[in-house]
């Protein structure tokens, strides 16, 4: 499937001196183009782009959510969008004038069908870009030389053609991230289990048992196990847990310790160790202590990608 993206206009070019005009004196005329500079101002890129270069390392969204390009790439690239990105320094095509022809047979207008490559691309933006395309133009014969009248420039929506070694370089770079990554969420995963117990907080909320237990990454409450009838057995039994890695804003307020699940947020939660009698200031004192420990620990890991883990991890039973 062929893209038209050119509407066909009038343009002024330098002209071609001299009477005869040749499928050389064409290639000229038609690179010289503000279309064919709009080609190398913008290179047009296949579908799912942006969801490669992320697996190759080039960019990441791990702590943003538009990409946020590696130093090595931003030298090539200066925008990342959907369907295209815009290089550094503008690229150059090349044209090859495949036919051209006499309209009328009078000698002072002619049209040429041509193809169209990029001549040279850098390496972070050929991985990603379309071949090239095809496209027709018309010329005037003027009395200083012949100039370009209109010309419009097609598609083809096919990648450009990689060698075995530049497949070689991008095969490395998706082992080496996929690594990476791979080594980042076995550390949130290690970052939300719960760990060594640090200290347990119990009431007995008439009759009923509860308890704030926290421990290297988290905060467990329990309740006292009820039996079938409804009476209390004694057992407690884990009924939450919050992990530090969604844990921010601690505070008193709110009936007890208050925390919020983004840095952000205004979305205040709480634990109710004012509503069960707990000591609130020593229990946010502990956690506070315990949550600086963590932080200390797995700071550094992206605050979405973490969250992701995360959840998914809660999801599967």
């Amino acid at each position: 499937m062929r893209a038209f993206f050119s509407a066909v206009a009038m343009l002024l070019v330098s002209a071609c001196s001299g009477q005869s005009f040749d499928r050389d004196d064409a290639e000229k005329l038609i690179v010289e183009t503000e279309q064919a500079s709009a080609l190398g101002q913008q290179i047009m890129t296949y579908p799912g782009y942006l969801e490669d270069g992320e697996a190759q390392g080039l960019w990441t969204t791990e702590n943003s959510p538009s990409p946020v390009m590696d130093a090595q790439v931003s030298e090539q690239i200066s925008e990342l969008a959907q369907g295209y990105v815009r290089p550094v320094v503008p690229a150059s095509i090349a044209v090859n004038v495949t036919g051209i022809r006499e309209i009328p047979d009078d000698g002072t207008s002619t049209s040429a069908e041509f193809e169209w490559r990029y001549a040279e691309l850098p390496k972070y933006i050929k991985r990603f870009a379309l071949l090239g395309g095809s496209g027709n133009a018309s010329f005037q014969k003027f009395d200083d030389g012949w100039r370009i009248s209109s010309v419009s420039f097609s598609r083809a929506d096919i990648p450009a053609e990689l060698s075995s070694t530049e497949m070689d370089e991008i095969n490395g770079d998706v082992g080496k991230e996929t690594a990476r990554r791979n080594a980042i969420i076995e550390r949130i995963r290690t970052s939300f289990a719960q760990g060594r117990e640090i200290k347990s907080y119990e009431v007995d909320f008439y009759g009923v048992k509860q308890r704030y237990t926290i421990f290297e990454n988290g905060v467990a409450g329990y309740q006292d196990l009820l039996d079938k009838s409804g009476w209390t057995t004694g057992k407690m039994k884990q009924s939450s847990f919050v992990w530090f890695g969604s844990m921010f804003n601690m505070r008193e307020g709110g009936y007890g310790v208050q925390y919020t699940s983004a840095p952000n947020s205004n979305n205040f939660q709480s634990f109710l160790t004012t509503h069960y009698k707990m000591n609130t200031g020593d229990f946010l004192k502990t956690v506070n202590s315990a949550h600086a420990e963590w932080t200390r620990k797995y700071g550094d890991l992206p605050l979405a990608l973490r969250q992701r883990v995360y959840f998914e991890s809660q999801a599967t039973p």
